[in-house]
């Protein structure tokens, strides 16, 4: 019997355990903050929509031009990788109060900072890897 313990995140319930787990955290902390049940509803049923879009991402940028530092490729997977999280935040954090334009800026900003952030702790890492071999 082959006892490969990696086979793990591949199967069904490790593929499934961790945006579960997520759900279970996102709807307790919207709990503790007191958001009423159909907010909380809503808002943890886009983890799902968050963790397919990723998956979908990966399964387009599956070429090594993406993964090559300071490419356009490079740039746009963490730029759409940026956009997919803001997205998944700008529903997490509505609440009745927030005006349309605080919300604009504050997804402009978190793209911006994000993709900035990806691609400078991306591209230095693999490029001291490339370096390595």
């Amino acid at each position: 019997m082959d006892d490969d313990r990696s086979a793990f995140p591949h199967s069904i319930p490790g593929q499934y355990a961790f945006p579960m787990l997520f759900m279970a955290v996102s709807a307790a902390g919207l709990f503790l903050i007191g958001d009423p049940p159909g907010l909380i509803a809503m808002k943890t049923t886009s983890v799902p929509l968050l963790f397919l879009a990723s998956r979908g991402l990966d399964a387009i940028f599956l070429s090594d031009a993406s993964r090559r530092p300071w490419t356009a490729a490079f740039f746009e997977r963490h730029f759409l990788d940026s956009v997919i999280f803001a997205c998944w935040l700008t529903v997490v954090m509505w609440s009745p109060s927030l005006t349309a334009t605080g919300q604009i800026r504050s997804f402009l900003v978190t793209v911006t900072i994000m993709t900035a952030i990806k691609a400078l702790l991306s591209g230095f890492s693999t490029g001291s890897d490339d370096r390595q071999e």
